[in-house]
């Protein structure tokens, strides 16, 4: 049986969340807990939906959020980087500072920088099944 290393979630950076809040959670290393607490309001079941919406690959959830650049840092030196600028979001895969995937998604159409946007599903969907096997 082939023996896979699971990625594990290091940290979440989120910028302007709400045009309000910037938030830097950092994982514990040696906990399996992280518990988050705020006032009403303050995006703490936001914070739970990015992650849930990210690894389920619903990107459309992140066209009606409110927010400039949402980095979610994984171990391996590998993070997933989407960034909001009026209703262009872009988002790509970063390994070693060297990018491995890239989108762009524009209003209601999905952009590519390389031949076909379903190869780039399926290499997106790829790298989701072998990091994160319980998805």
């Amino acid at each position: 049986m082939e023996n896979k290393k699971l990625l594990i979630i290091e940290s979440i950076d989120i910028k302007n969340l709400f045009e309000i809040f910037n938030y830097n959670i950092q994982y514990p290393k040696d906990e399996n807990v992280l518990i988050i607490t705020g006032p009403n309001g303050f995006g703490k079941t936001q914070v739970l939906n990015i992650l849930f919406n990210l690894f389920n690959q619903k990107f459309v959830f992140f066209q009606s959020l409110v927010f400039d650049e949402i980095t979610v840092k994984l171990s391996d030196d590998i993070s997933i980087e989407i960034i909001k600028k009026q209703k262009t979001i872009n988002s790509k895969i970063v390994q070693n500072g060297a990018q491995l995937i890239f989108f762009l998604k524009r209003k209601k159409r999905l952009l590519k920088n390389t031949n076909s946007v379903l190869k780039l599903m399926v290499i997106y969907r790829d790298f989701l099944i072998n990091f994160f096997p319980f998805l």
